[in-house]
């Protein structure tokens, strides 16, 4: 007899995703209300682990010691590992909380990014995007998120903060680039 699998239709992007995993692994939606089936071995054949119908996303999962990798216009930034990480650009303003990544570098206040843009976090073996109620927007994928909602974040995504476009790697493919990109972006202003 083989296997079956429980998989889940998530409501709000149709994919199917394993079920165990609590929320969609495509776009990150709880899948506490979504539909369930029953599936064998052999009809899971060829569906890139139901990430999604054309196999185009990227692992949803990370080690913990894993670095996330921003490449950024041909450049690498290493992000910190700590459990959560602010991205945003620098400002003259002593009355904000400081950033943990400043992309200044990459002339973000030319490309609409805001002084707190986007918030990453770290949970388990998963990482999430937020924004942080920006004027500009932050997209996943091309799909505008939802401020303060955080969203599941896979290697090779594809982030884009107001108009500066970044891919997000992490894992065994983030520790292979050469981070060529300074890790103190406050240093270098435009």
């Amino acid at each position: 007899m083989k296997a079956e699998k429980m998989i889940a239709k998530c409501q709000y992007c149709q994919q199917l995703t394993p079920i165990e995993s609590m929320r969609c692994t495509h776009c990150g939606t709880s899948l506490a209300a979504g539909q369930t089936y029953r599936l064998t071995e052999s009809d899971l054949q060829g569906t890139d682990t139901l990430r999604s119908a054309n196999g185009q996303w990227g692992s949803a999962f990370i080690d913990p010691p894993q670095p996330l990798v921003m490449e950024i216009a041909g450049q690498q930034l290493s992000l910190p590992t700590q459990p959560v990480v602010v991205l945003g650009r620098w400002s003259f303003s002593t009355e904000e909380p400081p950033l943990d990544v400043d992309l200044s570098y990459f002339r973000a206040s030319a490309q609409g990014v805001s002084r707190h843009h986007i918030m990453i976090s770290r949970k388990g073996p998963m990482a999430y995007v937020t924004d942080l109620n920006t004027s500009n927007g932050t997209w996943l994928n091309d799909q505008r998120l939802v401020s303060h909602n955080p969203r599941v974040l896979r290697n090779s995504d594809h982030l884009r903060l107001g108009r500066l476009d970044m891919r997000i790697w992490y894992g065994k493919v983030a520790a292979q680039l050469e981070v060529n990109a300074p890790t103190n972006a406050a240093n270098s202003r435009y």
